[in-house]
């Protein structure tokens, strides 16, 4: 059978749930001899990705990425953090920051599988797309 990212890393999630340092340790050690035993290492990154969006949920936590033309201020970013916290209903939020000049203008949050897109370079596109239309 067939063991898929997602069930190796709910299985990790529910061994290290309340273990201290040393327990966690020892059983991220056995867990990574199973996976070499299994012949499962190369699927690593994926069961990190699954093991880290587990956690975050049973942490109420949501991380995004956000691309600007320019630096956000202090403001905007708590801005942000709130809609983030009132959208996702979590109480942490992680967010990433990228400058991209392409931009123009505005931003694009990215969260989980959804994108905001308020660029100006946006706006431009989907007005020339309307005009030409």
């Amino acid at each position: 059978m067939k063991v898929s990212p997602k069930n190796y890393a709910l299985a990790l999630s529910q061994l290290v749930e309340g273990k201290n340092q040393s327990e966690t340790d020892e059983l991220l050690s056995n867990f990574a001899k199973l996976l070499i035993r299994e012949n499962q290492s190369k699927n690593l990154n994926k069961i990190l990705e699954k093991f880290e969006d587990i956690w975050n949920e049973e942490n109420n936590l949501v991380k995004g990425k956000i691309a600007s033309a320019r630096k956000l201020e202090e403001s905007s970013k708590q801005a942000v953090v709130n809609f983030i916290k009132n959208k996702f209903n979590c109480q942490q939020v992680e967010i990433t920051e990228k400058i991209d000049e392409s931009l123009i203008g505005g931003f694009v949050l990215r969260i989980k599988d959804e994108i905001m897109d308020t660029s100006i370079k946006t706006s431009l596109r989907k007005l020339k797309h309307d005009l030409a239309s």
